[in-house]
């Protein structure tokens, strides 16, 4: 006999998603805080700055998008597939500006926000892995 899958809206509540959703930044966080301690230790202050600016565009960019779906006092009936993808393409707008100024602006070591940020990415990708299997 086949056994049943659940799937996240079978398991979760509103409520329970939300947490583990705004739980991801703080996540994102820790592992840039470690990238800084890292850069600081094998380059110099510069690049474990420049290693902390990326990290906190994937975790600000993730707080966009999880407060853009699930905060400001939204209840899950109003959760559409709409309000998703608007605060995607929002999150997307965020990031993009943010390594505008990174390297635009500000003159950033390249690699090190590049490392900054795809160590939050990575994050991401393992947490969405992991909480909603």
């Amino acid at each position: 006999m086949r056994e049943k899958t659940n799937s996240m809206s079978d398991n979760l509540s509103f409520t329970q998603v939300k947490k583990k959703v705004f739980l991801i930044p703080i996540w994102q966080l820790l592992v840039g805080l470690i990238v800084f301690a890292i850069l600081f230790v094998v380059s110099d202050f510069t690049s474990a700055i420049a290693g902390l600016y990326g990290s906190l565009v994937g975790v600000v960019g993730s707080l966009v998008f999880a407060g853009m779906v699930f905060g400001f006092g939204i209840r899950s009936g109003q959760l559409t597939t709409g309000r998703i993808f608007k605060a995607e393409a929002i999150k997307f707008l965020v990031v993009a500006i943010l390594f505008y100024l990174a390297f635009a602006e500000l003159a950033l070591p390249f690699l090190s926000v590049i490392v900054g940020f795809f160590a939050t990415l990575i994050v991401f990708i393992l947490a969405l892995l992991m909480l909603f299997r």
